[in-house]
């Protein structure tokens, strides 16, 4: 009797060892790209007039890092200068770009208006300031000018212009056109002073991404995966021939909104093969861009091996 509890003790380690120990602690985590954020993101001053910039850095987790120092720049020093408080000061009249950096990282550029009289054009706002659409969707932006108390100036002529023209067109009056998948910049400018850029992102019928091992554990998951809208309707979600996957007990395949397995995700089926070139069809007519995570994941023992984000 000894014997025959021991041999199955021994056949329960070995079935479970793949999926369980030091990493069965760890819970997945949703990871971000580190960001700086700074304050005021579009702002004006007179001639001679000093501001307060101030900035937040957020890790790979999304949280802010207290005490980080940062290096304040002005891209165009000769309207405006900023020190290492990221105090700036008014040059000449003008529009200057300032920039905080730090572990390696570098923010959005924060504008800043020079004027020499507070009636003058000091901010433009771009609304909306991000927008999805698939090629042939058009989305109109408008423009608001204000001068430097937040005051609306009518009768300005706003120029238009894409930072991406290939991805995304726009006209004279603000009407922006998506010419095929990619990211574009859509930008007012109103007597030579630019708005912070809207996103217009166009969406394709394709997403991809690369697999990585669950940070903190010892799988390994890795190689290409995409994920494609057929003319059914159906998604057909495919793994490169260099995936490669740990093998373990009940892997399966999931979406997810998230980088971690719950009620946000979609089961797809059991994992087919621990390497090499796969496929799977999700029906039900689901939206591309329903899900944003590929997941590996060991159901009996809701352990998280990897995952891609597809993009």
């Amino acid at each position: 009797m000894f014997i025959k509890k021991l041999t199955a003790a021994l056949l329960l380690t070995m079935f479970t060892s793949s999926c369980v120990g030091t990493d069965f602690i760890l819970d997945p985590v949703q990871l971000f790209e580190p960001k700086i954020e700074t304050e005021p993101g579009n702002s004006a001053i007179l001639k001679g007039e000093n501001i307060h910039f101030t900035a937040t850095y957020y890790d790979s987790l999304g949280q802010e890092v207290q005490s980080t120092v940062f290096q304040w720049t002005s891209l165009n020093s000769d309207i405006a200068v900023i020190d290492a408080e990221g105090r700036a000061t008014g040059i000449m009249p003008g529009q200057a770009q300032i920039l905080a950096r730090a572990n390696n990282i570098v923010s959005e550029p924060a504008l800043l208006s020079i004027l020499n009289d507070p009636n003058q054009v000091g901010t433009v706002i771009v609304a909306p300031d991000s927008a999805k659409g698939s090629p042939g969707q058009t989305i109109q932006f408008s423009a608001m000018v204000l001068n430097l108390n937040g005051e609306t100036i009518a009768g300005k002529e706003v120029a238009w212009r894409s930072g991406n023209p290939e991805t995304v067109s726009v006209d004279t009056n603000g009407l922006a056109t998506a010419l095929k998948p990619g990211i574009a910049e859509i930008i007012a400018t109103v007597d030579s002073i630019d708005s912070r850029p809207a996103i217009f992102e166009v969406l394709g019928q394709l997403k991809s991404g690369q697999f990585v091992p669950r940070p903190g554990s010892s799988y390994t998951v890795r190689g290409g995966v995409t994920m494609e809208k057929e003319d059914n309707n159906n998604l057909l979600l495919q793994f490169g021939d260099n995936f490669v996957s740990s093998s373990g007990p009940g892997l399966y395949v999931y979406l997810s909104t998230t980088n971690s397995v719950g009620s946000n995700s979609l089961e797809v089926e059991k994992l087919k093969s621990t390497q090499g070139q796969q496929h799977y069809t999700i029906q039900g007519n689901i939206d591309l861009d329903a899900y944003s995570w590929v997941i590996i994941h060991c159901k009996p023992f809701n352990v998280t091996f990897g995952y891609a984000e597809l993009k």
